[in-house]
């Protein structure tokens, strides 16, 4: 979500008598005033309106009994049971599902696919003679580390809930927002590619050595 489409959000909170605006550590009370203080990126977002009473929370942590790690949750409900709160509900739910993600993991499929492509493309590229053969192998496999960190780094993307409280216009394009995760899930996928290079080396060896 962009700012037009948080102030869309905001303005059917003040439909409520009065709504607040949060995050972990300030209360604000306008868009504006959270932009300054913590910049325009969103880590967590709570929105509480009262009057009806809905409750919007986003990307808060939750610590379960006997566990260090948090859990990450985001939900919407109704703070008290009257009609006005069940048709503001279904109005602010219906507009978050216009922005909802889809499944993260089928993006990761196409990066499991390479992944075990380069094993099978090596294993051949070694057990045949012809260099040429080898030679197409190597530029499949340089091929599908690319297409492997791509598709990483575009399903952990998506599966991430961003917020900004800048306009889409004057916002950083994908490529810049992440950067950072593009060059992580570069050297993973370059690690992947070099455990599958080594498997296959292996297999193309035993393939070459026994079926002679």
């Amino acid at each position: 979500m962009y700012r037009e489409n948080l102030d869309d959000l905001v303005r059917l909170f003040q439909k409520c008598a009065s709504a607040t605006i949060s995050d972990n550590k300030n209360n604000y009370v306008s868009l504006d005033e959270m932009k300054r203080t913590i910049g325009s990126k969103i880590v967590n977002l709570d929105i509480r309106g009262e009057r009806p009473g809905v409750h919007f929370l986003l990307n808060q942590k939750e610590y379960q009994p006997g566990s260090t790690t948090p859990t990450i949750f985001n939900e919407l409900r109704t703070e008290e049971t009257t009609d006005a709160a069940d048709n503001l509900f279904r109005e602010i739910k219906d507009f978050l599902l216009t922005y909802q993600r889809p499944n993260p993991a089928i993006l990761l499929i196409p990066a499991l696919i390479c992944i075990v492509g380069s094993a099978v493309v090596v294993t051949y590229a070694m057990a045949v003679t012809l260099e040429s053969h080898r030679v197409r192998g190597v530029a499949a496999v340089l091929g599908s580390l690319i297409v492997t960190a791509f598709f990483t780094t575009l399903g952990i993307a998506s599966g991430q809930n961003r917020l900004f409280l800048e306009t889409k216009l004057n916002s950083p394009s994908f490529l810049v927002r992440n950067k950072e995760d593009f060059a992580k899930h570069a050297v993973t996928s370059i690690i992947s590619g070099i455990l599958g290079l080594f498997f296959g080396l292996i297999g193309g060896w035993l393939l070459g050595h026994y079926g002679k």
